[in-house]
C-alpha cells in the first residue's frame, strides 16, 4: 500500500484525530511507511469536569493531552512530519490547544486549526448559532498569538463563515504583503 501511494502521485499526506494510544501509532508508522511528508492532526476539548485539555472523545474516555503524547506520535514521524493540525476542536478549546502544541510541545514548524462548533449527536451533527464577528476575532487572535498559517472550518461551520473566514484571510494577507513591502494598504 505504501508503494502504491507513492507511486500515484500523493505529494502530502494529512494524518487527521491522532487521539488514541491504538490507532495513532498505527497510522503514524504506516504513514512513515510511504516515504512522504506528513501533517499530523489533533483534536481536542476542554474536559468539563476538570478544565484540563484531553483528546476528543465522546466524553467516556477523555484522556488528557500531554506532550508526551503529543512527542511519542512525532517521534514516529521524524524527519517525515512537516507539520501540525488542530481540528475538529470547538472554539473556546482551539486557542488552549494551540497554545499547548507551541508551548507546551515546543512545535515551531507549520501550525493549522479548523474548529468545529455545534455539537455531534449520533447520527447527526447538531449546527448552533454561531456569532461570525466572534469567530473572526478568534481566528485572528490564533493567528498572531500561535503564528497559524494554516485555517479552515470543520463539522458545524457553513458557508457564512467559509465566506467570512476568506475575506478575512485575503485581507489579512494583504495587509501582511504591504507591511513586507514597504507599502501602504489600500
Amino acid at each position: 500500500a505504501a508503494r502504491a501511494i507513492r507511486l500515484s502521485g500523493v505529494d502530502m499526506l494529512f494524518l487527521e484525530m491522532m487521539k488514541d494510544s491504538d490507532h495513532a501509532p498505527r497510522a503514524v508508522r504506516a504513514a512513515v511507511s510511504t516515504g512522504l511528508p506528513v501533517f499530523i492532526g489533533f483534536s481536542m476539548r476542554t474536559d468539563k469536569d476538570t478544565g484540563q485539555l484531553v483528546q476528543w472523545s465522546l466524553g467516556n474516555d477523555s484522556v488528557p493531552a500531554t506532550p508526551e503524547w503529543f512527542h511519542n506520535l512525532t517521534r514516529i514521524l521524524g524527519a517525515n512530519m512537516v507539520g501540525v493540525n488542530v481540528m475538529h476542536t470547538d472554539f473556546g478549546t482551539m486557542g488552549p490547544a494551540l497554545k499547548f502544541i507551541r508551548e507546551d510541545c515546543g512545535w515551531q514548524g507549520p501550525l493549522g486549526c479548523y474548529p468545529d462548533h455545534g455539537r455531534f449527536a449520533a447520527p447527526d451533527w447538531i449546527f448552533q448559532e454561531l456569532c461570525i464577528e466572534e469567530a473572526i476575532e478568534c481566528v485572528e487572535s490564533w493567528i498572531r498569538d500561535y503564528d497559524v498559517k494554516l485555517i479552515g472550518g470543520c463539522c458545524g461551520l457553513g458557508p457564512e463563515y467559509i465566506t467570512a473566514l476568506s475575506a478575512f484571510t485575503r485581507r489579512y494577507n494583504t495587509e501582511v504583503r504591504h507591511r513586507l513591502n514597504g507599502t501602504a494598504s489600500a
